[in-house]
């Protein structure tokens, strides 16, 4: 398969994962790369693409893949798209998939992360994920706790804004989960000044997690999620547009998996038990987070 028909192969969703192409596209990658970073700059340019058009999501995945430096500023200029736009253009990669993205292309630089974080017109979820792809660095050992927790306390102290954003609750759900015990006074803080949605994580579950035992809540960190992006591009197989519709019988199968006790104990659940919550809606697990931010990709990971 040549570069021109890898590219036809990827370019839109006809129905069925492009094994072939992928494949290919990897064995082929020298070649391939200035094709996908012109297609994702031309992108960010024009931010316009047809309904089917998903060749950015490979783009994004196979340069990643090979943790390509020349990617970053091209992933940071895409996910810079002005209000909206970023998640019309980029979908529920900017929730699941960019943290894992951002970190593999950025060889230990977070000049370019830092500034997606600080900047309060940069899209607030692309600001949470970029939060998030610390804990990424974090656990792939390129980058020390001590690290984070220094830098989450110039967030909070200087260099976010003083108002309400959604970007403050990101990052108290990211400091929660590496434990958030020497950043509480801070944390308490912005709660009382009205800074973090409590909708999407509230003080009580943080004062809880900052009493456990820090190693214990290192252990949990997701290690799925928070890795780097080796494996994303064949994970694109998973995606609905590519499975195939399942059973009704299937469906109501995994409606009835029950947490286990200790899984419970943590605030997360075995599968999807609440199929009516929203994304956007409160956890059912009680953790204070969103759905989506939560309980929603264990069952689907």
């Amino acid at each position: 398969m040549n570069i021109d028909e890898i590219i036809a192969e990827l370019k839109y969703n006809n129905g069925d994962f492009p094994q072939a192409a992928v494949d290919a596209a990897i064995e082929q990658y020298g070649d391939l790369k200035p094709i996908l970073l012109n297609e994702l700059t031309s992108l960010a340019n024009k931010n316009e693409l047809s309904r089917k058009y998903i060749l950015h999501f490979f783009a994004m995945f196979i340069l990643a893949k090979f943790r390509e430096p020349e990617a970053y500023p091209v992933f940071v200029r895409l996910v810079s798209l002005p209000g909206e736009t970023v998640q019309a253009v980029l979908g529920d990669i900017v929730t699941e998939s960019l943290p894992a993205l951002l970190a593999s292309v950025c060889q230990g630089d977070l000049t370019l992360i830092k500034k997606l974080i600080e900047n309060p017109e940069i899209n607030e979820y692309v600001r949470g994920s970029a939060i998030e792809s610390l804990l990424v660095l974090y656990a792939e050992g390129d980058l020390s706790r001590e690290t984070i927790i220094g830098y989450f306390r110039e967030l909070y102290t200087t260099k976010l804004e003083k108002e309400f954003s959604l970007t403050w609750g990101m990052l108290v759900a990211a400091n929660y989960n590496i434990h958030p015990l020497e950043l509480m006074p801070e944390i308490e803080q912005a709660f009382q000044d009205g800074f973090v949605d409590e909708l999407y994580i509230n003080f009580e579950g943080v004062q809880k997690c900052s009493k456990r035992n820090q190693q214990e809540v290192l252990q949990e960190l997701d290690r799925r999620r928070y890795s780097y992006a080796d494996n994303l591009v064949y994970a694109l197989a998973n995606w609905a547009c590519y499975r195939k519709r399942e059973s009704t019988t299937a469906q109501n199968s995994m409606l009835d998996v029950k947490p286990s006790k200790k899984m419970r104990e943590l605030n997360f659940v075995a599968a999807r038990t609440e199929p009516k919550v929203g994304r956007n809606d409160p956890c059912p697990c009680g953790s204070g987070k969103k759905y989506k931010k939560c309980c929603l990709g264990m069952g689907t990971q």
